[in-house]
């Protein structure tokens, strides 16, 4: 019986072929260097639950034809040590208020920073990419905003709000933010 059980010709490795067909079937797509729309580094603490920061954009919004453009969102934010909170980043394209039930296509992302403060990820000795001078963790997220755009049919717009909500602000630790960058990237050709 042992014999009969060892011998069965089974693999737990389900992607054996796969993984091959997959990379002839998926080519490469290279995008140039995103080009800035916009770039604010307000430096302030986020201290209210909600914050919001409005700005104009160096070239209105153009609808990406067969995806040959995308939209980025990159905010930086910092901190002193670990940090629980979370954070909901919404962004808004143009200057007409959002009606209650377009809120769903302004959130872009909701982020965390549990484990953000472990040694592993700032010794402070300056191996880590972090600044030994600020003595703060510094974090930055990336979003890609295209699809949230097209469902605010943003596309045209010159002008740009992103809103921050915190969930269970620390206040002894508060969140800093240190920039939002707006990019464009085109698809190379």
């Amino acid at each position: 019986m042992y014999d009969t059980i060892r011998a069965i010709n089974y693999t737990y490795d389900d992607l054996q072929v796969k993984p091959d067909r997959i990379a002839k079937a998926v080519k490469p797509v290279t995008f140039q260097k995103g080009r800035v729309l916009a770039s604010v580094s307000p430096g302030k603490k986020l201290g209210s639950p909600f914050d919001q920061y409005q700005f104009t954009l160096s070239a209105p919004l153009s609808a990406p034809q067969n995806d040959e453009v995308f939209y980025s969102l990159e905010v930086e934010l910092s901190f002193a040590k670990g940090h629980n909170s979370r954070v909901a980043i919404m962004i808004q394209g143009g200057s007409s208020p959002a009606q209650e039930a377009d809120y769903k296509n302004l959130v872009v992302g909701v982020a965390g920073f549990f484990g953000a403060g472990h040694e592993h990820q700032s010794s402070g000795d300056g191996h880590s990419g972090h600044s030994y001078a600020a003595k703060r963790i510094s974090k930055t997220l990336k979003y890609d905003i295209t699809k949230e755009l097209s469902l605010q049919k943003a596309f045209g717009a010159k002008e740009l709000s992103v809103s921050f909500q915190q969930f269970a602000p620390e206040p002894a630790n508060p969140l800093y933010l240190e920039r939002i960058l707006v990019k464009a990237y085109r698809r190379k050709k």
